[in-house]
């Protein structure tokens, strides 16, 4: 089973490395593992988190794994000086990983999916919230 560690990945200008720290780890199905990014911000509600949960599906055949991301908008109060949160953009996906597969193909499918998302025409559909024409 994998370990929970911080995961290093590139920013938006695809130069700049940021760190997603591992925070709380899975003590096995229904749990989360949890991810912070702690360089985002100064207050925790405003730093981006990711969450990761594995169940079995109802008859055991397959694995359900959610993926929740949370990327706050912050500002400070002018008045107060407070830190507060305006918006929050959640992504969500979902996995569903038969026990039955061979291990060769779910890899392959989870790579391709994967390096779909990381592709720049993915990235800039969602980003333009507009499927490609």
């Amino acid at each position: 089973m994998p370990g929970l560690a911080n995961v290093t990945i590139k920013k938006n200008d695809g130069t700049t490395d940021i760190v997603w720290t591992g925070i709380v780890p899975s003590s096995g199905d229904n749990v989360a593992a949890v991810w912070r990014s702690d360089t985002a911000a100064t207050q925790n509600n405003c730093k981006p988190t990711a969450q990761m949960v594995a169940k079995p599906n109802g008859d055991k055949t397959a694995k359900r794994i959610n993926l929740e991301f949370r990327f706050p908008q912050s500002y400070t109060e002018s008045t107060t000086g407070l830190v507060k949160v305006a918006n929050v953009l959640p992504v969500s996906m979902s996995f569903l990983v038969p026990q039955s597969m061979p291990q060769a193909q779910i890899d392959e499918a989870v790579s391709q999916t994967a390096n779909l998302l990381a592709s720049t025409l993915f990235k800039d559909c969602v980003k333009q919230g507009l499927a490609a024409s």
